[in-house]
């Protein structure tokens, strides 16, 4: 998929695929879900969803270091901040999933969740 063609609908599915990812982790770790509401989101740009998949992110690589992995490079940086687009989320977001497979590799997990269907219609806000 070339990245003028990717969509927050593109950006949503690879989202639950990350939620689910970090079920598994949390699973494995003997950690309760956290069984708080999602909070309702309206009217977000990209650039706010970019910014959360940054935070994102720099959490699993934290979980990384906790749990002894090695280093990686940064996530995939937007040209301009300005310009932002659903293909610089979908590239952070994909970043965040290498950074859990080297979480599930340290923990011994094999199990992989599947990739959510893509939904047409999705807004930046269901990203978040």
């Amino acid at each position: 998929m070339q990245p003028n063609d990717i969509q927050p609908a593109h950006c949503h599915a690879r989202a639950r695929r990350v939620l689910a990812e970090i079920g598994l982790i949390r699973e494995e770790m003997g950690r309760s879900a956290d069984n708080r509401p999602l909070p309702e989101i309206t009217g977000a740009a990209p650039r706010e969803v970019y910014f959360e998949a940054l935070g994102l992110w720099r959490r699993a690589d934290r979980l990384v270091a906790e749990v002894g992995g090695a280093e990686r490079s940064p996530p995939p940086l937007a040209p301009e901040l300005t310009e932002l687009e659903p293909g610089h989320v979908l590239a952070v977001i994909d970043a965040t999933l290498a950074r859990l497979d080297d979480v599930k590799a340290r923990l011994g997990m094999t199990e992989r969740a599947a990739e959510p269907s893509v939904e047409t219609g999705r807004q930046p806000a269901d990203v978040l």
